[in-house]
């Protein structure tokens, strides 16, 4: 069986994606590159992940799986196309490449800057596309998905993993210094890392498990003794420890462990398929896969970003590089990645509320009916004061309207959740059961909640003048 020894990607322009067949040891793995970021890449990279999934890759056979893939970048080549070529980006197509892992079996499809190769021991081979002065190509030399305006042809490469042998995918930005290194280390894994914590980029590596030898054990290692010592030692331990602290600790214990239980409540899944469409037969083969899918845990869980020197008197905003805050009469950026301040606008009138827009910029209302929309630097684009709005009676705060995070907002999800808002608590519910999933107490009221930021999984709260991440932790068990 092949496995996924390591995969990272830097943002959402540069994705890795993987996806498990239903029953089975099979997956896909996709892993894109820009070399800029851009929501418009963004989308692309959306659709591209809806198109795959959407493919029924789990029931092909194997001696069918080279046309689909075929028949697959085709259509997405089209599709991109008509994407790309309605926007001014340098480049109009995305780097792409994809595995399909059958067994030992993989299926590989390259696009544009995704190279890859094998490794085996001290032997590297570089597969379909040369590495070679690629970063001298054109542009249509680099076969972007996306850029051709024409049905494409795609080669599709099939290899056979031995144990002991790893196929590598970086970006040729890395190419010629994965070379020079490799050649001097022969440590692929520790190559990439290095390379990963100068600058992030995209790259996967499957490889298939060593077997080990079969060689004659002696009685001290061989594997009944050393589990007999382990639960001989662990007896002698728990006999120290019951002596010690008397007959009642096992009791203690297992009353601990009750109340922290209580805690946690699983999502269910028992009535989505009740509710169910059946003429609609696609439909029906996603709901079964969410309802099989592992049971998830969802917690929530704080980070103070800071505690502001201004009172904030409006509901947080953000977008994909700066968290919007409002006091009074100012218009505040915060950078993500820092917390720092970037900006600050001052306005002649108080401001009431905020909403961000899908072109990185800010609807920005005062308090005397006037409406301006400003860009994420800070910069005003218009300004009209012969709009006329509705100003709230009440803050936005004090809205009982919950929040809804849907899989669209937040992949690691298997169903719709619920967020309510009470004075000082914040509660999870499943919208599909009612079942109250998890809930978090603030030692103060809330004064604003954000909208939920898939990007860093997390909403953002004000408590008086300090602004807190609350993050959802979402794991398997």
């Amino acid at each position: 069986m092949l496995n996924i020894k390591a995969s990272f990607a830097n943002h959402d322009s540069n994705i890795f994606f993987t996806t498990y067949f239903q029953g089975k040891s099979n997956y896909i793995v996709l892993a894109t590159h820009s070399t800029m970021k851009s929501e418009l890449y963004d989308n692309a990279n959306s659709l591209l992940i809806n198109e795959v999934l959407l493919q029924d890759w789990e029931n092909s056979s194997k001696d069918k799986i080279e046309n689909q893939i075929k028949e697959f970048f085709v259509e997405l080549n089209w599709k991109l196309y008509a994407q790309f070529r309605q926007t001014n980006l340098p480049e109009q197509g995305i780097s792409v490449i994809l595995a399909v892992v059958f067994d030992n079996d993989v299926y590989l499809a390259q696009f544009g800057r995704m190279l890859c190769c094998t490794v085996t021991g001290k032997k590297r081979t570089e597969l379909g596309r040369t590495w070679d002065n690629f970063h001298v190509k054109t542009k249509n030399e680099l076969f972007l998905l996306g850029s051709i305006e024409d049905n494409i042809h795609v080669k599709v490469m099939q290899i056979s993993l031995k144990p002991g042998t790893y196929l590598i995918t970086i970006p040729s930005t890395l190419s010629d210094r994965f070379t020079i290194e490799f050649d001097s280390a022969f440590q692929p894994l520790a190559i990439l890392s290095k390379f990963y914590e100068e600058s992030a980029f995209p790259y996967f590596i499957i490889g298939a498990d060593i077997k080990r030898s079969e060689k004659k054990k002696s009685f001290f290692l061989r594997r009944k003794f050393r589990i007999s010592a382990i639960i001989a030692i662990i007896l002698i331990i728990l006999t120290l420890l019951y002596m010690r602290q008397g007959n009642n600790c096992v009791q203690e214990y297992i009353n601990r462990a009750r109340l922290l239980f209580k805690h946690q409540t699983r999502i269910q899944f028992t009535d989505v398929l009740n509710h169910a469409n059946p003429t609609f037969e696609k439909q029906i083969r996603q709901l079964e896969k969410v309802a099989l899918s592992p049971a998830r845990s969802i917690s929530l869980r704080t980070e103070m970003i800071g505690e502001m020197s201004y009172p904030i008197t409006a509901v947080p905003q953000w977008d994909i590089e700066n968290i919007y805050l409002i006091s009074h009469n100012n218009l505040i950026a915060l950078d993500k990645k820092t917390h720092l301040q970037k900006w600050n606008k001052h306005f002649e009138n108080e401001l009431l509320n905020m909403k961000k827009t899908d072109d990185k910029s800010l609807l920005v209302l005062e308090k005397n009916s006037q409406a301006m929309l400003i860009h994420n630097d800070g910069k005003e684009i218009w300004n009209n004061p012969s709009i006329q709005y509705k100003q709230p009676l009440e803050s936005p705060s004090k809205s009982t309207t919950p929040y809804e995070i849907t899989f669209q907002d937040d992949a690691r999800l298997n169903a719709n959740i619920l967020v309510f808002q009470a004075v000082d608590m914040i509660y999870l519910v499943n919208s599909l059961s009612g079942d109250t999933i998890s809930q978090y107490r603030f030692s103060e009221p809330i004064s604003y909640i954000s909208s939920y930021d898939p990007l860093e999984h997390c909403f953002y709260v004000i408590i008086d003048r300090t602004l807190i991440k609350l993050y959802l932790d979402i794991r398997s068990w």
